[in-house]
């Protein structure tokens, strides 16, 4: 039950603050008619501090306010000054700061809004520009009237800001000491199959580079270069991750592994590579030290950190191993993300140290295309901290057209766009998807409707042109698709189905919508998943999701008396009615309803816009 109530909690207030915004447009700061905005004095920035200002906007009094932000690695102290209402910095861990306040008799808000500044006080690491933002839990209140803000359901424009990055320090020109090349680490020869000039698909590369146990910094410890060109940060990144169009010039793997060089500036750097064949088995690897000047054992502790996938798709699960040598007694390894976006989510709680000095974490990447960097943490009795990282991509599995259910060969239903975690207000701009769907002709009444969905990147056609907007659409990709378009596909939840397997990508939808109550089974145990969806139960399903975001679904039409009415079910009986006499749902002729014919993907997607889109 309480489980239930923390969804219910979350759902509602991410639905109060998504009905603040009619438009998909980016808002700046001046049209923010209520909330906390964050502002950064550029004045401010030095090599050792930073200011960030919170401000009311829209509230003349306030008798309450929170403000949590998110600070870059390493920062242990952040204070604030000028609060509206005294109080103090607390330590939320996590990278979290901030400061919650109260009082008993309301204070005015001051012309120039100011709540408070943080000041940032930034350890030698952080040069370069990082951003800061409002983390859940912040919000403000005055009386009855209280705003929670969520973070991830409100515009960037004034829910972050940018922090530049300082004047750099000159430092000396590295010198190199050693070089290597890939090709000494792995054999292009090994790289086989039918598609070698374009076997991303084929094979992947791993490459890990460390410095006396720990990962190496790029440009700092070693730099890579392919043929005579000095690879950028993004350019390595790039090809080691599968991306061959990064650099010029690249048409597969086996340029990759017959041109990049290694050159390192630092002593103790090794370079550990392995090539993986589709079915991940590690097919040839090798470890060299770069540095041809020995290095002593260190004696301090040192932790280095891999993924057993740099590349992993959508809803996979990946293991990050976090190796420690020289591990004292007690000790402890954390893991974490700096995943704002929430590309992946660690999966249970990670191992002890064993005997070999080893701990893993296991994570599940999420339906959102981009890059994670973990981060393995060891700390020991005697205050000793080290940490090494590594990056993962998620991506979407390759798709596949045709059929009648919709879905992709990643286990996706394909009315879900790439990287849809949620209701979207934004054009979704992650993505090269154009849909220029040339279908729609017989579905006029709904061409509106897909075409607004898609520009959002909440629903996806069979390809480019076809939507097929006749086809029928199952329960769990219905279901899939109520629970995007109120942004709950990041709450956790458990299902009790049986036909419901945790490995499923329909398995968090219909997890979260059983324990909000949206959906119930068949009563015997099963969900039906794979089930078509009746006209009936869409009715329901998207009338109880209403209720429960407080969407108005005030009458527009008069009351229809379908010639049918008596075949709908009694427990859909208000549902479709509600639904009929607010304009989201009509019969399929003027005086029948159809409720057990199944629906479409074209009236799935009216449905879904005319409820949660076109009211906002």
């Amino acid at each position: 039950m309480n489980k239930n109530k923390k969804i219910v909690a979350l759902i509602c207030a991410m639905a109060m603050i998504f009905s603040m915004f009619a438009s998909f447009t980016v808002v700046n700061a001046e049209e923010i008619t209520k909330g906390i905005v964050l502002e950064y004095e550029s004045s401010s920035r030095t090599a050792d501090t930073a200011v960030v200002v919170a401000k009311a906007v829209g509230f003349e009094k306030v008798d309450s306010y929170t403000v949590n932000i998110n600070v870059p690695d390493g920062v242990t102290k952040v204070t604030a000054s000028g609060l509206l209402i005294s109080g103090g910095v607390e330590n939320l861990a996590n990278g979290v700061y901030g400061y919650s306040v109260a009082t008993a008799t309301a204070v005015d808000v001051p012309s120039d809004g100011v709540l408070g500044k943080f000041e940032i006080s930034l350890p030698s690491s952080v040069t370069d520009s990082f951003d800061v933002s409002l983390q859940e839990k912040s919000g403000i209140s005055y009386g009855s009237e209280k705003l929670s803000t969520v973070r991830n359901n409100l515009p960037l424009a004034w829910t972050t800001v940018k922090i530049s990055s300082a004047e750099p320090t000159p430092t000396a020109a590295p010198s190199v000491v050693g070089s290597v090349a890939l090709n000494k680490l792995v054999s292009s020869d090994k790289v086989t199959g039918e598609n070698v000039a374009n076997n991303e698909s084929d094979y992947r590369i791993g490459i890990v580079v460390t410095k006396n146990g720990a990962e190496a910094e790029y440009g700092t410890d070693f730099i890579a270069f392919y043929g005579d060109k000095e690879l950028t940060e993004d350019e390595y990144v790039g090809l080691v991750n599968g991306y061959l169009d990064s650099v010029d010039g690249v048409t597969s793997l086996k340029d990759v592994i017959d041109n990049i060089t290694f050159k390192t500036y630092n002593s103790g750097v090794k370079i550990y590579a392995e090539l993986v064949n589709a079915n991940n088995e590690v097919v040839d690897n090798s470890t060299v030290n770069a540095d041809p000047t020995p290095t002593a054992k260190p004696t301090e502790p040192s932790i280095s950190v891999k993924a057993s996938s740099t590349t992993v798709e959508f809803d996979k699960k990946f293991t990050v191993t976090a190796t420690v040598k020289n591990a004292k007694d007690g000790a402890k390894v954390a893991f974490t993300t700096n995943d704002d976006e929430k590309y992946a989510v660690i999966f249970g709680t990670p191992t002890e140290i064993n005997s070999k000095g080893e701990t893993k974490a296991t994570y599940v990447a999420n339906d959102k295309a981009g890059t994670v960097t973990i981060t393995a943490t060891y700390t020991d009795t005697e205050g000793n901290e080290k940490s090494a990282s590594v990056k993962v991509t998620v991506k979407k599995a390759s798709t596949t057209t045709g059929g009648n259910d919709g879905t992709t060969s990643g286990g996706g239903p394909s009315i879900i766009a790439p990287g849809h975690t949620g209701a979207v207000t934004t054009p979704n701009t992650n993505t090269n998807y154009k849909p220029d769907f040339q279908d729609l002709d017989s579905v006029e009444w709904a061409r509106t409707a897909i075409n607004g969905l898609a520009m959002r990147g909440m629903i996806n056609g069979r390809d480019q042109y076809t939507f097929d907007p006749n086809a029928n659409i199952t329960r769990a990709e219905y279901c899939q698709i109520l629970m995007g378009a109120i942004n709950a596909l990041n709450a956790k939840g458990e299902s009790t189905f049986a036909d419901v397997p945790s490995t499923a990508w329909y398995y968090n939808a219909v997890s979260v919508a059983s324990q909000l109550g949206i959906v119930s089974g068949y009563g015997d145990g099963n969900f039906g998943p794979n089930d078509l969806i009746t006209r009936q139960d869409m009715a329901l399903m998207t009338y109880k999701t209403a209720k429960i975001m407080n969407k108005s679904l005030e009458p527009v039409n008069a009351e229809i008396t379908f010639e049918d009415s008596h075949e709908i079910a009694d427990y859909a009986f208000e549902a479709v009615m509600t639904l009929q006499k607010a304009g989201i749902i009509n019969g399929m002729t003027d005086t029948t309803f159809e409720p057990h014919s199944n629906a479409t993907r074209a009236q799935s997607a009216k449905v879904i816009f005319d409820t949660f889109v076109d009211a906002q």
